[in-house]
């Protein structure tokens, strides 16, 4: 038996739905995005603009940054259940007080700076809990079943933001209380890994750096998800704005977006036997051509198609990702690598709106609006596209053949 199989049970059904759970809490950060473009309405009279009220998506993304970089150092002095416990009530109580409080920008940013918090802590435990509590062929299984949980969630929780944002935009905030059910099944079943851990490595563990190849990977990600993210921050502005619809329509469209991502995670392992080495370089095309439709052909029809295809693309590009950074180095490097992917993705997705600002000085916005965006971005990721193929095929495939992979996978 291996170290990574040491006392390792296997779990029941429902313990297993209470792990998948944590990342399931993940996409309450989808609870908001339908009401984002009811809130522009409602706060542009006080001077506020379209970027001010990105800023409650993208808060929690940079606060994240710090809460996810946290967990190390905290669960070496706490059980790692118990960090949990603390990153559930951040995540529950930051994301329904603006329900409760005044109709005020800055007091709902200061929430998400809470709901932030836990938002980080709850994505780093959600991989690390399944990779703690399983191994072999299972923990391979719940990773895409993780991946898809976050799917359903996310529809769940944008359908009911979506609403209870078309009554008032404040009601999209009393949707938190979906959460409830969730954290008490987790609370109730979900084991404590700590205790699992210690027995695993009765030695003090090795240690691994972080190195050039897992930051050239990372830092690649950040520049990407700085460009692509652009598709879901934007997408609830440009539909108020082009008066393609409401919040609801907005709930649809980022459903039919979630949808694509279970396809994505459901059709991963299928998919990548067919793609090989070019899933990132596919993806990211994917990403391109879809950025490029969006500003060209507006109608609601088309939106519907392209969230289900850039959701698709999103499924299948994020495990790719994480893979490729895993594969980087030294494997005792790989949880300090992912936390620092996490982190600069956080950092990625909140620099997103002032990245793209870069629209103003190329002369895009007096010609396209808020569509301007989507304009820049869908160049830029063709270009990140054709780079991919070009390293995938002359570095990549030239140095670690793929059909050495097979093999060793075989094994």
């Amino acid at each position: 038996m291996s170290q990574q199989e040491i006392g390792k049970p296997h779990y029941s059904p429902l313990v297993k739905l209470s792990v998948l759970c944590i990342m399931l809490l993940q996409y309450l950060q989808t609870m908001t995005s339908p009401a984002t473009g009811a809130m522009f309405q409602y706060f542009k009279q006080f001077g506020y603009t379209s970027l001010d009220i990105k800023q409650i998506q993208t808060i929690p993304t940079l606060v994240m940054i710090i809460s996810t970089l946290a967990i190390v150092p905290l669960a070496k002095k706490m059980k790692k259940k118990n960090v949990l416990k603390i990153a559930l009530a951040l995540i529950f109580f930051g994301g329904i007080i603006p329900a409760f409080g005044p109709d005020n920008l800055m007091f709902i940013y200061g929430c998400r700076v809470i709901f932030g918090l836990g938002y980080g802590m709850v994505y780093a435990l959600g991989s690390s809990f399944i990779i703690d509590l399983f191994s072999g062929q299972e923990q391979k299984q719940m990773m895409g079943w993780k991946t898809s949980a976050g799917a359903i969630g996310g529809f769940i929780f944008q359908t009911v933001g979506g609403l209870l944002a078309a009554m008032y935009w404040k009601y999209a905030f009393l949707g938190f209380l979906l959460a409830l059910p969730f954290i008490a099944l987790i609370l109730w079943k979900c084991p404590d890994p700590s205790a699992l851990e210690q027995a695993q490595y009765s030695e003090e563990k090795p240690k691994a750096p972080v190195i050039g190849r897992h930051w050239f990977v990372i830092i690649l990600a950040i520049i990407n998800v700085m460009v692509f993210s652009s598709f879901m921050i934007n997408m609830p502005i440009v539909i108020m704005a082009q008066k393609l619809g409401t919040p609801n329509t907005i709930a649809l469209v980022m459903n039919i977006f979630t949808i694509g991502i279970f396809l994505g995670s459901f059709t991963y392992g299928w998919m990548t036997k067919v793609m090989k080495r070019y899933d990132i370089p596919i993806t990211v095309l994917v990403y391109a051509i879809v950025l490029l439709i969006l500003p060209r052909f507006v109608s609601l029809p088309m939106y519907m198609f392209c969230a289900l295809l850039f959701g698709w693309a999103f499924g299948t590009y994020n495990p790719s990702v994480v893979l490729a950074l895993s594969r980087q180095g030294s494997p005792l490097a790989v949880t300090s690598a992912v936390a620092i992917f996490v982190a600069g993705q956080g950092l990625g997705q909140f620099l997103q709106p002032y990245f793209l600002l870069i629209t103003g000085p190329l002369g895009l916005n007096a010609a396209w609006g808020e569509l301007a965006p989507w304009v820049f971005a869908g160049p830029t990721l063709l270009v990140f596209a054709i780079i991919s193929f070009i390293w995938v095929t002359v570095v990549t495939n030239k140095k670690f053949p793929y059909a050495a992979d097979l093999k060793a996978a075989a094994k």
